[in-house]
């Protein structure tokens, strides 16, 4: 059974039932409804680290359409350079990753220019690859939690894309927030901040504190030596 819509025989000319088409259609709209309304909620322009945020996770969620795992890491240095922001402390990315956010960057922003040969290339001449790749390949059908915790992404960094943090401030909190509400077990302390910082025990302790005050972590509720904070995803999704 044909698993994609242009691997149908009759591609593109398309029959169907209206009886069965229409109630997932209705489904659609009505989630397409809770998309654009939490959306709406988010500034109209969106900063940096927000597009990142997205584009790290939307890469991700792709490949796992095939089957494939990526290093967050690795997706987000390629992101990194494709937007000209630092990528110190990052893995080189490969150039599978980095076709990958190619793709990506095309279908968001140049969604609406016309199919041309250059576009082309860009989608089925990717370094990695195999096959052919359409532009349908990407649009997944993606749970509401899934976007809830982007906008949440979008929304953190908006809040505080004022504060000054630290490169290992930043990669801490990027990492909390691809994990999701939960999804970092146990919340993140001072040994698990030594761990994904290589930094000393005094410069966790004091860099976590720093970011406790400034609003960018919450305390679990887990108190004495084992002191663990999250992100405040109450307040953002």
């Amino acid at each position: 059974m044909p698993t994609w819509i242009w691997e149908q025989t009759d591609w593109p000319a398309f029959r169907w039932r209206d009886t069965e088409v229409s109630p997932v259609l209705a489904r659609a709209r009505l989630a397409q409804g809770r998309i654009l309304g939490a959306a709406g909620l988010l500034d109209p322009v969106l900063t940096l680290d927000a597009d990142v945020s997205i584009l790290v996770e939307d890469g991700v969620q792709t490949s796992a359409i095939e089957g494939e795992r990526l290093d967050l890491d690795a997706v987000r240095s390629s992101v990194a350079r494709h937007l000209g922001l630092p990528t110190a402390g990052l893995p080189a990315p490969s150039r599978a990753i980095d076709g990958l956010i190619d793709v990506l960057l095309d279908a968001t922003r140049r969604f609406d220019a016309p199919w041309s040969a250059p576009s082309e290339a860009i989608w089925i001449s990717r370094p990695g690859w195999s096959g052919s790749w359409s532009r349908s390949r990407t649009l997944q059908r993606w749970p509401i939690s899934i976007v809830a915790r982007i906008l949440g992404k979008a929304r953190f960094w908006l809040r505080f894309q004022a504060v000054e943090i630290n490169e290992r401030q930043r990669k801490v909190l990027n990492r909390l927030l691809d994990a999701g509400p939960g999804g970092f077990a146990g919340g993140i302390n001072n040994r698990k901040y030594m761990g994904l910082t290589r930094t000393s025990r005094a410069t966790a302790w004091r860099e976590l504190s720093d970011l406790v005050a400034k609003g960018c972590l919450v305390p679990t509720g887990q108190g004495g030596r084992s002191s663990a904070y999250e992100i405040p995803w109450v307040e953002l999704v």
